[in-house]
């Protein structure tokens, strides 16, 4: 008992020496790493850790056709993939010393940027407005690439120049382009640490604290300081913080220092919280011509704008179209490849009329021939990879067709009408293929007025994964535009697809949008401003627009909703 006893009491009595010593030396090993984490934040010659490509935001083609067999549509299918994927930032070697991102810009030039909002049509919107302020400004924009979206299954980012022909649209309208990737050219190091930072909120929980916190101290020792005005226009202030801003400024190293706009210009109109739809709580927001009279003697070297997007232009309808939208043609290559894609698929259809090749948008114009010269210093990054070759090189064999088949393009918006049904069936707030059919009708006769065949062969450019609608499609005799056959993606990258099919839009004999889609209705001006032809949607008429608001009414929560997704003929598309 006494011997038990002993022992027991010398068990207990080094039980708290043994906490004691173990706290002791974990204080030590935080006190040294905070240490050495402050050193390596102030360290020039401090290495960092080389990451293995990032993971994708959006499921591979082969996860996204398992989700589709279980009947998930689009958003559904890139929402439940963001919920399991396991973003990892791994550290297998190191990459040597950091060196800060320069910035190539010369010093007698003005230049005007502005941050990415949303989705591919928006930031092609985008690009619109700035580049209507830089003319008017006087200064050479800085045109950021397309960011990553729902369109970008691989998370990159891809330059205008290799869909949009940007020495035509500066030749056209004055503007100077410039690209951030020439503008900005990144080493292998730093993009890796662009790349990890983007993705290094998603990874916290997985990665650990340390190396979250390692890729925030190396990204902040990287990045460049870089004023930029807010400009919200009626959204109210929207300081950058959208996914596709985020992303583009982590991705080219610019941490960014919001300032507010100049005040308002005597004499200028003030636009208020009375207008229908505004943000409460600002005293006046700025528009098209209030922000040029706003920054009209800016100074500044660069001068960056927020939500660009968001600006409107009252009292000036169709000025940003007319001036700048209208002159952004595509690259020849692009309508090249759109018009032999359409001459496969219809070359089997009976009754098909060929005819010469002649759409101006598949020359280069020969003044154009000789390259427009830029000044910009010398790269001094010498481990830069990125240059200013800003081309497709995968394009640049592509030949224009002697003949082309005349035809009628429908755009079809089908895939991810489902988030703005609140329902499992798709079917009560889609325009019913009856209402397609007319409208091809329509403009079959409309082919007919102006001496094309009566029976114009019809193709199909779409985001539907429906077999249903596949079917539909090839009852109808009508032809889908399949990139995943094509290959169209391998050739122009992620946002080469929906590219090509604005692109099969454009130029098409005759046109059918799809309601309200932003696409559809960038398709249709280019109709109207490139070859003088109008566009066709089908119509609902009285009784069926009745009809489908109480269909959707039912899936959806309140009518005031409901109203806000129709017009008077057509029913909203996305």
């Amino acid at each position: 008992m006494r011997k038990d006893t002993a022992y027991s009491g010398i068990g207990q009595s080094c039980r708290p020496r043994s906490r004691t010593f173990v706290a002791l030396v974990l204080v030590l090993l935080i006190s040294a790493w905070a240490l050495l984490s402050n050193i390596c934040a102030l360290d020039p010659d401090f290495s960092y850790p080389s990451s293995s490509s990032s993971p994708s935001l959006f499921p591979s083609s082969t996860d996204r056709h398992q989700l589709q067999q279980q009947g998930l549509h689009e958003e559904h299918i890139d929402k439940k993939h963001k919920n399991h994927v396991n973003y990892k930032l791994t550290y297998p070697s190191t990459l040597g010393p950091l060196e800060p991102a320069v910035s190539l810009l010369d010093p007698n030039t003005k230049y005007l940027s502005y941050l990415p909002y949303a989705g591919l049509t928006n930031q092609f919107m985008a690009f619109e407005i700035v580049a209507f302020i830089s003319q008017k400004l006087n200064r050479t924009l800085i045109l950021p690439p397309i960011v990553s979206n729902s369109h970008d299954r691989e998370n990159t980012h891809q330059r205008w120049s290799n869909y949009f022909d940007l020495p035509r649209f500066t030749h056209l309208t004055g503007v100077p382009v410039v690209e951030w990737d020439l503008i900005r050219p990144l080493t292998a190091t730093q993009r890796i640490i662009g790349r990890d930072r983007a993705v290094a909120d998603k990874a916290r929980a997985s990665a650990g604290k340390h190396d979250y916190e390692l890729v925030l101290k190396a990204w902040d020792q990287v990045a460049e300081n870089l004023t930029c005005q807010i400009v919200d226009g009626y959204e109210g202030p929207d300081h950058g913080t959208n996914y596709s801003a985020k992303i583009f400024r982590w991705h080219f190293l610019l941490q960014l220092i919001f300032q507010r706009a100049p005040p308002l210009k005597p004499g200028m109109k003030v636009y208020n919280t009375n207008l229908k739809g505004l943000t409460l709580g600002l005293d006046d927001l700025i528009v098209i011509d209030d922000l040029l009279a706003r920054y009209a003697d800016n100074e500044d070297h660069v001068l960056m704008f927020s939500n660009a997007f968001m600006l409107k232009d009252p009292g000036h309808s169709n000025r940003i179209w007319n001036e700048i939208g209208k002159h952004i043609h595509f690259v020849p290559q692009i309508m090249r490849y759109a018009t032999e894609k359409v001459n496969e698929e219809l070359q089997r259809d009976q009754g098909i009329v060929v005819t010469v090749n002649d759409d101006p948008g598949e020359k280069v114009l020969p003044e154009l021939e000789v390259p427009i010269e830029m000044s910009l210093p010398k790269n001094l990054n010498e481990d830069a990879t990125e240059s200013g070759v800003i081309v497709n090189p995968a394009a640049e064999n592509i030949a224009a067709p002697l003949t082309r088949i005349p035809h009628i393009a429908l755009h079809l918006r089908r895939g991810d009408i489902g988030s703005k049904c609140r329902s499992d069936s798709m079917d009560s707030c889609l325009i019913p293929f009856e209402r397609y059919i007319d409208a091809v009708d329509r403009a079959r006769e409309a082919a007919a007025k102006r001496g094309l065949v009566s029976r114009l062969p019809v193709i199909v450019t779409t985001d539907t994964t429906s077999e249903h609608d596949f079917r539909k499609l090839q009852e109808l005799g009508w032809h889908r535009f399949d990139h995943e056959k094509y290959g169209t993606a391998g050739l122009w990258g992620p946002f080469g697809p929906a590219m090509i099919d604005a692109a099969v839009l454009a130029h098409a004999d005759e046109l059918v949008g799809s309601g309200k889609s932003t696409m559809s209705r960038i398709a249709a001006s280019r109709q109207k401003a490139w070859y003088g032809r109008e566009t066709l949607y089908p119509i609902l008429n009285r009784a069926q627009r009745k009809m489908q608001r109480r269909a959707v009414a039912a899936t959806q929560e309140g009518k005031e909703e409901v109203e806000e997704s129709w017009d008077e003929n057509v029913r909203i598309a996305y």
